[in-house]
């Protein structure tokens, strides 16, 4: 019986040490997955986001955005703003410059303050005014156009509204690395006649590659600050609008067969100053925006995210 419990103990014993000798190996080997190395240097993965566009392609984004407007240190005015801007390419020229056609087809705001309730519309002046933009596949803009420039008119939100397309200057860099872009100005004819005009500083992150809306995308994050200005005349007099703004936005642009912008979300912050006859106000006006572009319908790949196909895009994807 003590010959019994001899072995039995010896047995333990030995269970023990094997049990206790797996769980070193495997702490070291879990020690060794995860050790980082000081100063080791950081993997950089080289990603590409350009546009490609297509005679007749025809592209509809939902835009949603919200507002809120201080005159002269006054009470805040709200907005909600829904609208659908309709994208076309109309066609491309031997530079391979892209010639696109842009429509805002669907608009609808509601506006309150503390003061007054909601009040709701569903009409603008730049509601179907269709401007023209020649663009290259990085978005630098190289001609502009307005299909009646005799009607003076506004976007929804402001003279500098954020807008879709511009220029981000590279095609491919390296993920993680920063560029900067300056003195660039834009001649905003999308947002109102007369035109505004913004010049811009722009610094610019490859993100690398991600998932979104059904499509494979490059995100780019975008940090810009500029100066806008634009001139309206009433009656004997001008009456000229500036602004300092500060802008952050991430822009996705698909890679594959969808070379477009995919997603597009900007917040921006404008200090606004406007001059009428010697008149010069300048402290206490602010516009804040918070903006999102996303693609809804695509005609060329049969993409439409309103009717819930997002199996056609997943099967098409994988042929």
């Amino acid at each position: 019986m003590n010959k019994i419990k001899i072995y039995y103990n010896l047995f333990l014993s030995l269970a023990l040490l094997f049990v206790l000798n797996i769980s070193l190996i495997s702490q070291e080997n879990i020690e060794n997955k995860y050790t980082v190395t000081p100063n080791a240097p950081k993997v950089k993965i080289n990603t590409c986001a350009y546009y490609k566009f297509y005679p007749k392609d025809t592209l509809i984004y939902s835009i949603e955005s919200k507002d809120s407007i201080i005159i002269r240190f006054g009470v805040p005015l709200h907005k909600t703003r829904n609208e659908e801007l309709m994208v076309i390419c109309d066609s491309i020229g031997a530079n391979n410059h892209y010639y696109l056609q842009l429509q805002t087809i669907k608009f609808n705001t509601k506006e309150w303050t503390t003061k007054y309730d909601a009040v709701n519309h569903n009409k603008n002046e730049w509601l179907n005014r269709k401007v023209f933009i020649e663009i290259d596949s990085v978005g630098k803009r190289y001609s502009i156009n307005n299909e009646d420039t005799t009607k003076i008119g506004l976007a929804s939100g402001g003279a500098f509204q954020p807008y879709l397309f511009f220029n981000f200057e590279k095609a491919c860099s390296d993920t993680g690395d920063p560029w900067v872009i300056t003195d660039e100005y834009d001649n905003l004819v999308e947002n109102g006649i007369p035109m505004p005009i913004i010049q811009n500083s722009l610094i610019l992150k490859n993100l690398g590659y991600v998932d979104t809306l059904g499509f494979k995308t490059n995100r780019l994050r975008i940090t810009k600050t500029g100066q806008g200005s634009i001139y309206y005349k009433q009656k004997n007099e001008t009456i000229r609008f500036t602004n300092i703004m500060a802008v952050g936005s991430y822009l996705l642009i698909g890679v594959g067969d969808a070379k477009v912008p995919i997603f597009f979300h900007q917040e921006q912050d404008q200090k606004i100053h406007y001059k009428s006859g010697k008149t010069f106000k300048e402290k206490g006006n602010n516009h804040y925006t918070d903006a999102t572009f996303k693609l809804i319908k695509y005609n060329r790949i049969n993409f439409d995210i309103t009717t819930n196909n997002k199996n056609q895009i997943n099967k098409k994807n994988k042929k």
